[in-house]
């Protein structure tokens, strides 16, 4: 269940996206968690289980995935252009693109954000 507007506003309390975008980042953030249950076992947080309906936590993690990739994305748009050179190593990014020092957090917030509503197991069964 992709959440909607009413649900990001009144239950999660979201106020990041705006109204007109929040579904493609929904849509997004559901892709996120879908690859989660690909590669690990999820379920929803046990601990919250008795506050919540598995529904509403899932829906929950949608929202707050949907939220660390639109501060993502919202970063990476308002970001310069650079280049730096090391050595004989050289970087650069064009406007719009993020290092990849910064994916790598935005995956490890991703992580966390889903991980606030969702047992999220990543060892071995």
């Amino acid at each position: 269940m992709i959440p909607d507007f009413d649900f990001y506003q009144e239950t999660y309390r979201g106020r990041k996206i705006p109204q007109e975008e929040f579904s493609a980042w929904a849509a997004r953030a559901v892709g996120v968690i879908d690859r989660y249950e690909r590669i690990y076992t999820v379920a929803p947080a046990a601990a919250l289980l008795q506050r919540y309906s598995r529904d509403q936590l899932y829906a929950m993690a949608y929202c707050s995935v949907a939220d660390v990739l639109y501060f993502y994305d919202k970063a990476a748009q308002a970001g310069e252009s650079q280049s730096a050179t090391v050595g004989s190593v050289s970087y650069s990014t064009t406007r719009g693109q993020i290092p990849p020092s910064v994916a790598v957090t935005q995956a490890a917030a991703q992580y966390a954000a889903a991980g606030r509503y969702l047992d999220i197991y990543r060892g071995a069964c």
